[in-house]
């Protein structure tokens, strides 16, 4: 999924980050092969969804894994924090 997105983006305006390290490491090795590594600004594992240490706030949110993998704490702690990255108008799908 994740390549399908970046291809639209300008360069530097994506960034991944999951709760599990092979997750993230699946998605470089992705994001590479597809030739979009200049497209991605950060590829990042943190431990237990802590966006405050982004210090970043995004236009748009796909929350795919925290979601589809049946990983009830990752869910949680993904929707506790989600704000901490999000503006008033942010998306998020």
């Amino acid at each position: 999924m994740s390549g399908h997105v970046i291809s639209y983006l300008q360069p530097g305006r994506y960034t991944r980050v999951d709760s599990r390290p092979s997750f993230v490491e699946t998605a470089r090795q992705v994001v590479a092969m597809q030739g979009l590594a200049a497209r991605s600004q950060s590829i990042c594992s943190l431990a237990n969804f802590h966006f405050q240490n982004m210090n970043a706030t995004f236009s748009w949110s796909l929350c795919l894994s925290a979601l589809s993998q049946g990983l009830e704490a990752d869910g949680r702690g993904f929707f506790e924090r989600m704000h901490r990255v999000m503006h008033d108008t942010t998306g998020w799908w």
